[in-house]
């Protein structure tokens, strides 16, 4: 028998799954183990489509006979109407779990897509957007919810074709040996796909360095160029009786030409060494 309901129901399997599990589930967030001659299992579902959804917790107790599904997941639900043409329940378990990451591939590959994008952004811009340090950040927390749902998969799927209950016929074994390597293959995209969007936060931070020391640049020429003119004027200030121009008649025109001399000097300079 295969049936689905809302996780408020998960109290008629207490007697199957024993007391000491039982009180166990409300703090655990992923389980795999045997229970008389079946397996007791919980793990989170997440959508890919929809990242900012919360994780929809999953209970499932499978034997020879039976496969009880608690969760308010609509894509479970989805998934089960298809599963219902299965064998039994326990292809029904197997085909569930096959179906589950059938889709994944596209929505990874949309996700690179959008980093490839981000990339080239980053590399034609020449100043990086406001907003691009946030859709890194939302990339990378994705990313890392993936990774956590991947890893608990394939514990999940390693436990089952270990089949230490001894439950699963060849075919049904042979189907969940095909859907763990699924998973592994995603698992593996998902650490490429961090790599990736790590290798681009580097460029985007080398990015910000360089606008940050061209502004340092910028300080700094104006800061030279200015700095012989306060000589002048220190110079010029002191409180000496003897210097020619104080009492010379072009004197404060020569003092303004020398400043505009120096100044276009400096900037020459800087100009024939491309410092700006």
């Amino acid at each position: 028998m295969i049936k689905l309901s809302g996780p408020e129901e998960l109290e008629m399997l207490k007697e199957t799954l024993g007391e000491e599990l039982y009180a166990r589930i409300a703090a655990c967030r992923r389980i795999c183990i045997p229970v008389r001659e079946g397996y007791f299992l919980l793990f989170s579902l997440l959508d890919l489509k929809n990242d900012r959804k919360k994780e929809d917790p999953v209970y499932l107790y499978c034997s020879r006979e039976d496969a009880f599904f608690f969760t308010r997941s609509v894509r479970c639900r989805e998934i089960l109407e298809d599963g219902e043409k299965q064998e039994n329940a326990l292809r029904c378990v197997a085909h569930f779990f096959a179906a589950l990451t059938a889709e994944d591939v596209d929505g990874l590959e949309r996700l690179e897509a959008e980093i490839e994008t981000l990339e080239d952004l980053l590399l034609t811009a020449r100043k990086p957007s406001d907003n691009t340090e946030k859709r890194i950040i939302r990339i990378r927390k994705k990313l890392l919810r993936l990774k956590r749902y991947y890893e608990q998969l394939r514990m999940i799927l390693g436990e089952l074709t270990e089949d230490d209950a001894e439950i699963f016929d060849k075919e049904t074994r042979r189907q969940l040996r095909f859907a763990d390597r699924h998973v592994s293959h995603l698992l593996d995209s998902v650490f490429h796909l961090r790599e990736y969007i790590t290798q681009v936060r580097e460029a985007y931070q080398a990015q910000i360095e360089i606008e940050q020391n061209q502004v340092m640049k910028v300080f700094t020429v104006i800061t030279t160029v200015f700095l012989p003119l306060t000589l002048i004027a220190g110079w010029y200030g002191m409180n000496f009786t003897a210097i020619p121009e104080l009492e010379w008649r072009y004197g404060y025109l020569y003092v303004i030409l020398l400043s505009v001399f120096v100044c276009s000097l400096c900037i020459l300079f800087f100009k024939h060494k491309k410092w700006f």
